[in-house]
């Protein structure tokens, strides 16, 4: 009885705990929190101030790519917005040539088979995906690309997983970017 007690302690105890933290840079404000089965933990990458490595805790979908990582959402600096509201910093997805150099980087790095706006919050952005031209297994990868521009830098989200797995993986990428929490200060 007492080992039956001690059990239904434990149980509740568990079931009390408070949910894991969300990933978030104290400097910026910026961070990630995305829901089971995906974990977030903080990593680096030499293009971004700020960046968390998002990953399966059962392995599904694969990873696929260059990436070591499932998912990776970064920050970076970016001073051109600085000081300007974020409803002035959306209308760049109006502008011609921010576009168009977007879809060009994008192009110039994969085969582009969509291009979608969204909302972030308050914030607008736009999503590519693509399908990488070169890099390990290149033939095989399907990559995700969500760019946010705001007043404290530019948010990206990068996923990749097999081309197999994208269709039915896309909902669970921009579940992931849903819980992105903009930069409410600058990069460090």
């Amino acid at each position: 009885m007492v080992a039956i007690l001690r059990l239904a302690a434990v149980a509740l105890i568990a079931a009390a705990a408070p949910p894991a933290a969300a990933m978030a840079d104290d400097a910026t404000g910026f961070g990630v929190d995305p829901a089971p089965p995906y974990k977030a933990e903080r990593s680096s990458h030499p293009q971004h101030d700020v960046i968390f490595a998002v990953d399966s805790t059962t392995g599904t979908p694969a990873i696929a790519g260059r990436n070591p990582h499932l998912c990776g959402a970064g920050l970076k600096k970016m001073p051109t917005y600085a000081g300007h509201s974020q409803a002035e910093v959306n209308g760049v997805l109006d502008d011609k040539v921010w576009r168009d150099q977007a879809r060009a980087l994008v192009a110039a790095n994969g085969t582009i088979t969509s291009e979608t706006e969204f909302k972030l919050h308050e914030a607008r952005g736009i999503e590519f995906v693509f399908y990488p031209k070169s890099g390990p297994g290149a033939d095989n990868v399907a990559t995700m690309l969500s760019i946010v521009e705001t007043p404290n830098g530019r948010v990206s989200l990068v996923c990749g997983t097999t081309r197999a797995e994208l269709e039915q993986t896309l909902a669970s990428f921009r579940a992931i970017r849903s819980t992105i929490t903009l930069p409410t200060r600058g990069a460090p």
